[in-house]
């Protein structure tokens, strides 16, 4: 009996572990619904979160998504743009403001899956 509870125990934390991973992988895909959540997606994802290079990353964290996610997005596959996101404006360039209020993390983390925010850095120029 008492090992029966030290199973069950047992299988009790682990499901509790996949589904905080499950949930961190839910919320990195509401942050890029760009990328459609497809089986071949998350074999890219789970592969890199799962590769040596990456065994310091910590899978229930969203932190740790994001930087995989950084590292295999252009193996993703995208949802097609809809003629409305085409027609969408491209919003307004950068300001040394808002540079100022982003923290090194948020920085790093943009540049990592923006690939239009260099540009835009760049683009600002000196400051006067």
């Amino acid at each position: 009996m008492e090992l029966e509870n030290k199973y069950r125990a047992a299988q009790d934390s682990d499901d509790a572990v996949v589904a905080k991973i499950r949930q961190a992988c839910a919320t990195l895909m509401q942050r890029h619904p760009e990328y459609l959540p497809t089986q071949a997606n998350e074999q890219v994802l789970f592969a890199a979160m799962s590769a040596p290079a990456n065994d310091h990353l910590v899978p229930t964290s969203v932190a740790s998504w994001e930087d995989v996610y950084a590292q295999v997005r252009e193996r993703l596959e995208q949802k097609p743009a809809t003629s409305q996101q085409r027609r969408t404006p491209v919003k307004p360039g950068l300001s040394h403001e808002e540079l100022d209020q982003m923290t090194a993390t948020q920085y790093q983390r943009r540049l990592e899956s923006d690939p239009g925010f260099s540009e835009q850095v760049n683009a600002l120029g000196p400051r006067n």
